[in-house]
């Protein structure tokens, strides 16, 4: 079937307005979901030394643990993003937040908590790269 290029489009397309928002939206919301992941770690400090029976500087190393994997995970995002694509990208780096988030909801020992930490910065700091490199192509149109 041919077009002619006058076929009218819904309100939910992406040359609309609405259809913008709710993908910003939505990529606020894993960028939101990311950060709250990240920094609960340190809210929940205490809980987690008496929980783990880790000392205080395990707190620390957890921390660790995500920036050492974000370091090193951002050096090969670029990369992958320019590879696979933004979209393909980012969902590659968002099943490992997802994963890493979960490892470290479910762990029992230190070691555990210490991987999934590993694997969550792995995604969320290359997750951010390929939601600003999508949005500022997105948005120059």
């Amino acid at each position: 079937m041919m077009t002619t290029g006058t076929e009218a489009v819904g309100a939910f397309h992406p040359s609309k307005k609405l259809y913008r928002f709710l993908v910003l939206a939505f990529v606020a919301s894993l960028s939101f979901g990311s950060y709250f992941a990240y920094d609960i770690v340190g809210s929940i400090a205490p809980t987690l030394v008496k929980d783990l029976h880790a000392s205080r500087g395990t707190i620390g190393t957890f921390f660790t643990a995500y920036s050492v994997a974000a370091i090193l995970a951002v050096l090969i995002a670029g990369l992958l993003i320019d590879r696979l694509g933004t979209r393909k990208s980012s969902l590659l780096f968002s099943t490992l937040v997802f994963i890493g988030a979960g490892i470290v909801w479910m762990a029992h020992s230190v070691p555990v908590f210490i991987v999934g930490r590993f694997i969550f910065g792995a995604g969320s700091e290359p997750l951010i790269v390929a939601q600003s490199t999508m949005l500022s192509r997105w948005f120059k149109k």
